[in-house]
């Protein structure tokens, strides 16, 4: 009930993604993660950032600059990817969060480059959940293997052995 247009942007990021693991289905979740995904702001192309809705009087760590957006971001995306929301903010915040990583792979400060990374990571999990289809390897003109992937094997490494196909120096792969 607190959580409401004067929210910091940050503050409704966490707020949100606690929803979104404790009540997935209530109202208040549905109302905090479309408060969020409403304050998105468009980068260049695709790219998507949050900022962090507080002045540098609120932060008591960090940069203050830059990392609070890369905090806020990541923090957005974590939270909408659990309430399963807004795919396409989702897309464009990790495009945007990629294109702040520095020439180090750091985001600013430890606390943005662990919560970037959480986000990475929880968005493969998010999509291989979902994830179902076939692999075909094909060359020379002709199917040599393929791999169904569904729910059951999506997290299993999986091994084509194209040995048998191989014909040393007789075809282009």
């Amino acid at each position: 009930q607190r959580v409401n247009d004067e929210t910091p942007t940050y503050a409704l990021a966490l707020c949100a993604d606690a929803f979104a693991w404790f009540n997935p289905g209530s109202s208040a979740t549905a109302k905090a993660l479309d408060l969020l995904a409403s304050r998105a702001k468009q980068g260049e192309g695709d790219l998507v950032s949050w900022e962090a809705g507080v002045g540098n009087e609120g932060l008591n760590y960090g940069d203050r600059g830059a990392g609070t957006s890369i905090e806020t971001t990541a923090l957005a995306v974590l939270a909408l990817l659990q309430g399963r929301s807004a795919p396409d903010l989702v897309g464009g915040a990790l495009g945007w969060m990629a294109s702040n990583k520095d020439s180090f792979g750091n985001w600013g400060t430890t606390h943005a480059t662990i919560l970037s990374l959480r986000a990475f990571v929880r968005s493969l999990t998010a999509v291989a959940a979902e994830a179902a289809g076939k692999v075909t390897v094909t060359f020379g003109g002709t199917e040599r293997a393929s791999i169904e992937v569904n729910e059951d094997n999506l997290d299993v490494f999986q091994l084509v052995d194209l040995y048998e196909h191989v014909v040393p120096a007789s075809e282009n792969l």
